[in-house]
């Protein structure tokens, strides 16, 4: 940082170090560099051990040369694999890995970075700015269940065979709920190998996981002579319900999985991210006209969770918790298109009815519990 700034001085004041604190700061720097802009991050350091992905298609035109800017690694296509089929889906995928989004924003905008420095300590001079919060709060994860995981980033002595990532692998056996290993070959030597859970409960039992993830990687990826890199622990939240909604401030702007701004049954928060960022762009950049749009696309993610939170309901209270993985093993025989329209959280009215037609994996009778509490929640 630059001790010599003063907080009177700045336009904008982000909150926050994590993916869309970082992304912002990025932004603004790039696309309207005069504008004054600092970033305060209560931790020592910015994000670390985490990975945003999306599919390439979720990123618009108007940012993807600024995208392809940042430390991010893509690959043309993915794959799933489930009892009955595997499938190669043309669906091209993109990540991004804290560690190297951090060590990236530090070398470029250190001078504008305050680390160790929450909002309470902001002086008064800082009113006139406007503030941009990213916090991650923890009401984001309580009404629902939780989507947990332990990923390992490992080295390999002699290449691995992994070319494209698994989005999703459901052979393994189910415990208490969906779960599947997702693995990213970040280089024909680091292989990112991650146990994701559905769970009703957020702990999270760290050794257990890491066991799995090496026997999966040793028995099912045939990997051999490696170290462990990287340990990545995360447990979204997968909220049954409309989260509270933060109450509006003037001048405040509030963007992440604290404002609920992710795809609720994925997690996925990367294409909310770009969506946001696009408005900015229209905006020019000036957050005063932005507002106006930003509260009018709120109301619209708004209307188009509300399904999302049905179907999180459906999955966790009427599925048969050791069967769960049958409602995802039949999503995967749509088309491509309506797959990335679900994970950056615009499904059509067609698609809603494709996903509910025919005979889904779930208990009647608990289902029509499960919409009747809802419309009465």
């Amino acid at each position: 940082m630059n001790p010599n700034q003063s907080f009177g001085q700045y336009d904008i004041i982000i909150v926050g170090g994590g993916l869309w604190g970082q992304l912002t700061l990025h932004f603004f720097k790039t696309f309207f560099p005069k504008t004054a802009i600092a970033l305060i991050e209560q931790q020592p350091q910015l994000a670390h051990g985490k990975n945003w992905s999306c599919h390439t298609s979720d990123i618009p035109a108007s940012l993807n040369n600024w995208y392809r800017s940042l430390p991010a690694k893509e690959w043309p296509g993915q794959t799933v694999q489930f009892k009955t089929y595997d499938r190669h889906l043309n669906n091209g995928y993109c990540t991004l890995k804290a560690n190297d989004l951090s060590a990236k924003t530090m070398s470029v905008y250190a001078d504008c970075i305050y680390l160790n420095f929450s909002e309470s300590q902001l002086p008064a001079e800082s009113n006139k700015a406007w503030i941009i919060d990213t916090k991650n709060r923890a009401a984001a994860a309580s009404n629902g269940g939780f989507q947990k995981f332990v990923g390992l980033l490992l080295r390999t002595t002699a290449p691995h065979n992994v070319e494209e990532p698994i989005i999703m692998d459901a052979r393994v056996p189910q415990k208490n709920g969906f779960r599947f290993f997702y693995s990213l070959p970040f280089s024909k030597q680091d292989l990112f190998i991650e146990d994701t859970r559905y769970s009703l409960t957020d702990n999270i039992e760290i050794e257990d996981y890491k066991k799995e993830i090496l026997e999966y990687a040793e028995q099912k990826l045939k990997v051999k002579d490696y170290k462990i890199i990287e340990t990545e622990v995360g447990c979204l939240p997968i909220p049954f319900h409309p989260q509270i909604q933060q109450q509006q401030v003037d001048k405040h702007i509030y963007l992440g999985a604290g404002a609920g701004l992710f795809q609720p049954v994925t997690g996925y928060s990367l294409p909310y991210a770009f969506e946001f960022l696009n408005l900015l762009l229209q905006s020019q950049g000036d957050l005063p006209r932005t507002f106006k749009h930003y509260l009018d696309w709120q109301k619209k993610i708004q209307q188009r969770q509300k399904m999302f939170y049905y179907l999180n309901r459906l999955l966790f209270l009427a599925a048969d918790r050791e069967k769960e993985y049958l409602c995802f093993e039949r999503f995967y025989t749509f088309n491509e298109k309506r797959i990335e329209r679900f994970y950056n959280g615009q499904f059509s009215k067609l698609d809603w009815l494709a996903m509910f037609s025919g005979r889904p994996p779930v208990s009647v009778i608990k289902a029509i519990k499960v919409t009747w509490d809802g419309v009465f929640a």
